[in-house]
């Protein structure tokens, strides 16, 4: 109480700190309002994105499936020599770095470079089971990258949308009550001396009347 009470004593009570602390708490409204907008759109991203994660799984599963059955085949044809000789060809890779915007978070987005995957068989003669098998595991890639790359994106909008929520309720329930408090406070007190002048000025046209 006794913090209160010093607070009160130590605020200015006058028109131009009402209209500031006014000005101060019309901004707060506007950056919850704004807030509250971004907010509800990560919202919608992150379920988006989830969904996308879901459906992706499927494929990661059949394209999975495919790549063990073209190895088991290729194997059989061609033999693990020539698969192992093909592998560490194929084993470096590029990918390409780009990003995407959701509210003004940057997401990343990662991708196999096709472009520079095209080569291998025009340096060697690989057989066509084990270039299927080779394109199945690349597609199997690319779909994990992919799922990887948006549960890391979950996870960004996540932190987010947490951070969101915490300035979100820090304005709506903290800074924004204890400016309304404010304001109130200072029109109670200018009330206050306006009916204090009124009946002084009463009280001195009396006296000189009397």
């Amino acid at each position: 109480m006794a913090n209160g009470k010093n607070n009160t004593a130590s605020l200015k009570t006058t028109r131009l700190e009402l209209i500031k602390t006014k000005i101060r708490m019309k901004a707060a409204n506007r950056g919850l309002e704004l807030l509250k907008l971004k907010r509800g759109r990560l919202v919608k991203s992150f379920f988006e994105i989830a969904k996308e994660i879901t459906a992706i799984r499927k494929d990661m599963r059949i394209a999975l499936q495919k790549a063990v059955e073209s190895t088991k085949v290729a194997e059989t044809i061609s033999g693990r020599l020539n698969m192992e000789m093909v592998a560490e060809e194929s084993a470096k890779m590029e990918v390409d770095l780009s990003a995407s915007d959701v509210m003004g978070i940057r997401l990343p987005d990662v991708r196999l470079n096709k472009r520079a995957d095209l080569g291998v068989e025009n340096i060697l003669s690989v057989p066509i089971p084990i270039g299927d098998a080779r394109i199945a595991y690349r597609s199997l890639l690319d779909i994990i990258i992919s799922v990887s790359q948006k549960e890391e994106d979950l996870r960004t909008l996540l932190r987010e949308i947490q951070k969101i929520n915490r300035r979100t309720n820090a304005l709506q329930y903290s800074i924004i009550p204890k400016l309304a408090a404010k304001v109130s406070y200072i029109k109670q007190r200018l009330d206050d001396y306006e009916k204090d002048q009124i009946v002084a000025l009463k009280f001195i046209k009396r006296k000189l009347n009397g």
